[in-house]
């Protein structure tokens, strides 16, 4: 089985509890180290949020 993988770094450009209420009917408190993920396409996509 193969898997694809892309990653960026899109730097502070990612508004991720914007991107939550666009994303998901359900918002929850996510840790720093625990990925928002979504469906795109047809994979998901795991956004981090790394606090200075």
């Amino acid at each position: 089985m193969q898997y694809r993988f892309i990653a960026l770094d899109l730097g502070d450009d990612v508004d991720i509890k914007r991107l939550m209420q666009e994303k998901s009917s359900h918002i929850e408190y996510i840790r720093w180290e625990e990925p928002f993920k979504f469906k795109y396409a047809q994979g998901t996509v795991y956004v981090y949020s790394f606090e200075p």
